[in-house]
């Protein structure tokens, strides 16, 4: 069993490896700050911010289960993170491929990809469980997945995660979100939806009463 893990380490490590160097080496002037912008939106001080602000209006208007939800989503991922980091403490890749400001914390999992999948999983589906349009559905969802598709790969192409990292932290975020979305109660409209199947589905007396 030893021998198949190290086989196993050395060959995702080479992997890592060539996407981290195919990645730097195939970087655009004009995309580097853009990437760098958008990876500070998943950061440890705008993400928080903008999280705050959302807790704040969903309380302000009385949705307390949402707001709580988003705020178990945020504060549930970091301590995932911060307990898989000193758990596996992975070195990060080497400084000279970091295309901005150095980061020298443990690599695995990737926290800026992590807390992001959480908080857009959960922010989507609360949109969705609102929502009485499925274009809306349909575009929370969107924006969701491209959000942490975009933070996932900014982290690879500015060089401060390995491939594996960032997919591990996915993952990671998914399972948060799933597990905040299940302390969520059944909404009243899916209730409804139940009852309304039951009621078609149980026989109508009055139709097969014979007539007097």
């Amino acid at each position: 069993m030893t021998w198949w893990l190290v086989a196993t380490q050395v060959w995702v490590g080479r992997w890592d490896a060539v996407v981290l160097h195919e990645a730097a080496a195939e970087r655009l002037p004009w995309l580097t700050p853009i990437a760098l912008r958008f990876t500070d939106l998943a950061g440890t001080t705008i993400l928080p911010v903008l999280v705050g602000a959302a807790v704040t209006v969903l309380a302000a208007v009385r949705r307390i289960r949402a707001a709580a939800a988003l705020t178990v989503a945020l504060v549930g991922s970091a301590v995932v993170v911060f307990g898989m980091k000193l758990l596996v403490a992975r070195p990060r890749p080497p400084v000279s491929l970091m295309a901005g400001p150095v980061e020298q914390s443990f690599s695995f999992p990737s926290g800026h990809t992590t807390t992001a999948t959480a908080v857009l999983i959960v922010g989507a589906a609360l949109i969705a469980r609102a929502a009485h349009r499925p274009a809306v559905r349909i575009a929370a969802w969107s924006a969701a997945v491209a959000g942490v598709a975009g933070v996932a790969a900014s982290r690879v192409y500015l060089g401060y995660h390995w491939l594996t990292d960032v997919i591990a932290a996915t993952l990671l975020g998914a399972a948060v979100a799933a597990m905040t979305l299940l302390l969520l109660p059944r909404r009243p409209a899916d209730e409804y939806r139940q009852w309304a199947r039951c009621r078609t589905t149980e026989p109508d007396y009055r139709r097969t009463r014979p007539a007097p």
